[in-house]
């Protein structure tokens, strides 16, 4: 299968999501979808085929023999951070009651970890929802990982004992800049050298 973890679209057009849904036609293998900060996930829905009703969440769970897959909202209209709030975070606990036994993947947009970049981690997961995912996830030793996009580069840590990747981009990739008066820098495009 292959998992999109948001940012399909830059601007949410809709020449953007049909350019997307023909490159995706070709893939012969089942296709996941997370709406990201600079999608609309009713976009997504009409355009790419992804589930739930419009105006709701972007979130739905399914089974993946062996695994169980839980993609998990975390957009915020019209804004670059993300959020859960408790209507999502209870929605995640109800979905996570629902099977303690089946080893889960939780997919989400914002990574729910700092990511050391200050830049980022301004318009990353708020601190409240990620000390609240925190303990959900160590509740439910059912989530083996954790997956996200949103910062534009690879990186690894965990939540509640649960490791977390957070996807690099297969667009732009950010450059490591640590530096507390950071910018976001894209690196150069190997394919434009």
């Amino acid at each position: 299968a292959v998992l999109l973890t948001g940012d399909v679209t830059e601007h949410a057009a809709a020449a953007e999501y049909e350019r997307a849904a023909e490159l995706l036609a070709e893939l012969t293998i089942p296709l996941h979808l997370l709406a990201g900060n600079h999608d609309d996930p009713d976009g997504v829905r009409a355009h790419l085929g992804a589930p739930g009703a419009p105006g709701e969440p972007l979130q739905y769970s399914e089974a993946l023999d062996p695994l169980r897959l839980i993609v998990c909202d975390t957009t915020v209209a019209g804004q670059d951070a993300g959020a859960l709030g408790s209507e999502r975070l209870a929605w995640l606990e109800a979905e996570l009651e629902r099977d303690r036994a089946t080893p889960t993947l939780l997919a989400m947009h914002h990574p729910p970890l700092p990511i050391g970049m200050g830049v980022l981690d301004e318009i990353g997961l708020a601190e409240a929802d990620r000390l609240a995912l925190r303990e959900l996830i160590a509740a439910n030793p059912q989530v083996k990982r954790i997956v996200a996009g949103h910062v534009h580069r690879g990186a690894t840590g965990g939540i509640g004992g649960c490791p977390v990747f957070v996807c690099p981009s297969s667009y732009l990739q950010l450059a490591l800049d640590l530096r507390s008066d950071s910018e976001v820098t894209a690196l150069p495009d190997p394919a434009a050298a």
